[in-house]
């Protein structure tokens, strides 16, 4: 059994993109320590509800609103949630990871009252670019995930 809450899992072509990515961050002097990667529904379902509660909400950090259940990138093992160390390198963090194409949440956006408006989530990337949600369902099977907890820090 996947433990999601204490270790980091991907599918493994997505993590060697991930790993890339962090190496040559990494080359450039920055730090990429992801802290989120394959969540399970029921972990999905415990982030959305402590969502609904502020104190629960603040004393986990959740930064941004969790997608539904099944509704997440996280839910197939195809997104990460890093911190960028320094901060004032993101920009060239998103940069790298675009030219290995990954997608990343800052560039979100939702439709609120018909109208499309920015949702960023600074702290998500995923593989929204070469599969669509549906396709990565169909693709994943969690006996087939790597645990990459121990290169997280890279």
């Amino acid at each position: 059994m996947i433990d999601d809450r204490h270790r980091l899992y991907l599918e493994p072509d997505f993590g060697v993109l991930v790993h890339k990515w962090k190496l040559q961050c990494a080359a450039e002097g920055i730090r990429v320590v992801v802290f989120q990667a394959y969540r399970s529904d029921a972990y999905q379902a415990d982030l959305c509800a402590c969502w609904k509660e502020p104190v629960c909400r603040q004393a986990r950090g959740i930064a941004h609103k969790p997608a539904l259940p099944g509704a997440s990138f996280h839910n197939v093992a195809r997104a990460v949630d890093p911190v960028i160390i320094p901060r004032d390198r993101l920009p060239r963090a998103v940069e790298l990871a675009k030219g290995y194409g990954l997608r990343w949440g800052g560039d979100f956006w939702k439709v609120v009252k018909g109208k499309k408006v920015p949702d960023p989530d600074t702290f998500h990337f995923d593989d929204g670019i070469r599969y669509t949600l549906a396709d990565a369902k169909l693709r994943f099977h969690e006996q087939d995930l790597v645990d990459v907890t121990d290169w997280a820090t890279v």
